[in-house]
């Protein structure tokens, strides 16, 4: 089923953003955004729980037995990486409940001194709706990311909204080439 998904236009403008220099990272195991990428760039795109197809379950990060260990050492260094030096990272459509691995990670930031000042996030929860920015609070989607991401210094936006229209808000504030 992932080996034949088809990009949408959400992966089009993801895969513009990655064009200009950008990382992506995804929990998705499918490779929608590297179908719209050049071979070249396929590296921009971090898959933390594997990608699927029938020839690399064995790769698939999302078994318990992978899982229940955590990110291993590489996906740890490179998200560290990775939120060193990004402005910004979005969190779009995500449920934030992987306890066992994504979680943990973000939980850790304090306890190895992470200063993430420089990085603005925005978690937005999909709602059939404009997006609107909302009070963080404990009980929200993402609270067990956002707040260890707050106590390391980042700045936090919280919006519930269709993740279509803010997405191709964010494609416009890029400046990417529309995608449809």
């Amino acid at each position: 089923v992932c080996a034949q998904a088809l990009p949408n236009d959400r992966h089009k403008t993801i895969a513009s953003h990655v064009m200009t220099g950008a990382s992506h990272v995804t929990v998705n195991f499918d490779l929608c955004i590297e179908h719209c990428l050049p071979t070249w760039l396929h590296n921009r795109v971090v898959h933390l729980h594997g990608i699927y197809d029938s020839t690399t379950v064995d790769d698939l990060g999302a078994r318990l037995s992978t899982i229940a260990t955590g990110l291993s050492p590489i996906f740890t260094q490179k998200l560290t990486d990775l939120l060193m030096s990004a402005r910004g990272l979005v969190f779009l459509g995500y449920s934030g409940s992987d306890y066992f691995d994504i979680n943990p990670f973000f939980r850790s930031l304090a306890n190895r001194c992470i200063n993430l000042a420089h990085l603005h996030v925005i978690w937005l929860k999909h709602a059939d709706c404009p997006p609107l920015i909302q009070r963080l609070l404990p009980y929200l989607p993402g609270w067990p990311i956002l707040k260890p991401l707050y106590d390391s210094g980042a700045a936090i936006t919280y919006l519930e909204g269709d993740a279509g229209l803010f997405l191709q808000e964010l494609a416009r504030a890029w400046l990417l080439q529309p995608t449809v």
